[in-house]
């Protein structure tokens, strides 16, 4: 669906490795020496309990929903969303397969004698929609545990082996967490086998991501994704860029310059974009388009001169439904990787009792000098 004017090359297609689980020792299968349950958690800090967790607070939306799919929903007392504008809508969401679960409030939002209340621990996000510095030192004074786990992007695996060491290892929890594994394998294996039979032209690629206004480097869960896809990130190339990081801002101080010079010089193939939640109808993704920095200020890239351009709703991204984030780019790539993308989202909302959109969730974007149009691929 874009131009290929790379020289064909035939890519041998790595499969993305997943990171080493960084457990300490466990209790259940194996158990540590003085019988504590201790993992070291994503900020780096080991965890030790005395017990599994019977209770437990969680933030955000990805923490919860490994909480579901490995069976665990009962053990949550408390949730929280962060998020004033969505807070609302996650709780009618989600809150209702949380039988035991409180909402907790936005303001104040999670103080530690409210949370000391229905749980002794918290599980959170390392860094994006977490708690404060303040929080988990007023935590820490009345004997609350804080545990950061991202549970979505390159970590995801780890993180949620990290909740069954957690939450006991009980047959219950370990077989979910096989059953799960083994879907999401099966469909990223398929498609990567399917992606190098079809001898892929290798291309290049900016991925954006529109409400963090960044572009995404090669340690990005996404854009691990599409560079297992015979795909480069093209911020590669440039030099004295830091990709350290996940991401470098769109608007830093000679970010486009460098951009537009090396699309100059070598066409970038492709630019994905990933939205928001709500990115979900052709109407919302012109919305998103036309309130980005792309639009503004990188509208002579080949690739939006070419439409070679591609947004996606925010949810199958990253987290639990990543796995149909493989589809979704293989075909776009023209690859038939055999799957319906409206099925597999179908299957894993039955299976697991979520109302994930099964559609609306990639568009192609057409630009005509100003005006902008979307078309529904997915």
């Amino acid at each position: 669906m874009f131009s290929k004017n790379m020289i064909i090359a035939i890519v041998a297609v790595a499969v993305v490795a997943i990171a080493a689980v960084a457990i300490v020792a466990t209790s259940g299968g194996g158990g540590s020496s003085d019988g504590k349950i201790k993992i070291v958690d994503g900020a780096g800090k080991e965890i030790v309990l005395d017990e599994p967790l019977d209770k437990v607070v969680v933030g955000n939306t990805n923490i919860p929903k490994m909480c579901v799919i490995l069976g665990a929903e009962d053990l949550v007392t408390g949730l929280s969303f962060y998020s004033s504008s969505s807070d609302a809508s996650n709780w009618e969401k989600y809150g209702k397969m949380f039988p035991n679960a409180k909402h907790m409030s936005i303001e104040p939002s999670m103080t530690a004698e409210e949370v000391y209340k229905v749980a002794k621990a918290v599980i959170v996000p390392v860094e994006s929609m977490t708690i404060s510095y303040a929080q988990e030192l007023a935590y820490k004074q009345m004997g609350i545990t804080v545990i950061r786990l991202n549970c979505n992007g390159d970590t995801a695996q780890e993180d949620m082996e990290k909740l069954t060491v957690l939450f006991g290892e009980t047959k219950k929890i370990m077989d979910n967490y096989e059953e799960y594994w083994t879907m999401y394998n099966e469909v990223k294996d398929t498609v990567l086998d399917k992606v190098k039979a079809s001898e892929l032209v290798e291309y290049r690629f900016l991925n954006y991501f529109s409400t963090g206004n960044a572009f995404y480097n090669q340690t990005a869960a996404l854009s691990e994704i599409i560079e297992s896809m015979s795909g480069k990130n093209a911020l590669r190339e440039i030099p004295g860029l830091d990709l350290s990081r996940v991401s470098n801002d769109a608007d830093t101080l000679g970010m486009k310059e460098a951009v537009l010079k090396l699309d100059a010089g070598n066409p970038i193939d492709v630019m994905f974009i990933r939205g928001s939640a709500s990115t979900t109808t052709e109407t919302a993704a012109v919305k998103v388009f036309k309130g980005s920095v792309i639009f503004d200020s990188y509208k002579e890239l080949n690739s939006v001169k070419n439409n070679d351009v591609y947004m996606f709703a925010s949810d199958p991204m990253s987290g639990c439904l990543s796995y149909v984030a493989y589809v979704m780019i293989a075909e776009i790539l023209e690859v038939d990787t055999g799957y319906d993308v409206a099925k597999l989202v179908s299957d894993y909302n039955e299976r697991y009792g979520f109302s994930e959109n099964t559609e609306g969730l990639a568009f192609q974007i057409i630009v005509d000098g100003t005006d902008v149009s979307a078309t529904q691929i997915f």
